[in-house]
């Protein structure tokens, strides 16, 4: 129950029942149920990240505030191109090279996403001393 996006047909009923009469509500409600219908921006790499993690990715785009607390490594969201691909490398040492790739690209698209959206809110980041002392080998 709730895995399916609403029908606008169902919601304009229920929006009926209720005597929303308000166009302007109305239509936001209409909006974002169709929106709930588009794939999401990482749909087309779900092999690549764990069961449930693409819940968290929607959540986090859509965050109004992100909070990160890494004790080891930079966290993803701060990481240049090739911490990533050696944070990745390291922590999955049994992947490919394309795969390493794919996770990596994965990463920065998720860069691009707050970056894009302005992350309607505040980001913030605490880091333990040993995220700059950590060495991690390239991949």
């Amino acid at each position: 129950m709730g895995k399916a996006p609403t029908r606008t047909g169902y919601l304009s009923l229920m929006l009926d029942l209720y005597d929303i009469d308000d166009a302007g509500q109305r239509q936001a409600l209409t909006d974002l149920a169709r929106g709930g219908r588009r794939p999401s921006w990482w749909a087309g790499r779900a092999g690549l990240v764990a069961a449930g993690a693409g819940l968290y990715l929607d959540l986090e785009a859509e965050a109004t505030a992100v909070e990160m607390f890494s004790a080891l490594t930079v966290p993803g969201l701060l990481q240049t191109r090739a911490y990533t691909a050696a944070v990745i490398a390291a922590r999955r040492p049994g992947l490919a090279a394309g795969q390493v790739h794919r996770l990596d690209e994965l990463q920065l698209r998720r860069q691009d996403v707050l970056h894009g959206i302005g992350l309607r809110g505040c980001m913030w980041s605490w880091m333990s001393r040993c995220c700059s002392a950590t060495w991690i080998p390239a991949p």
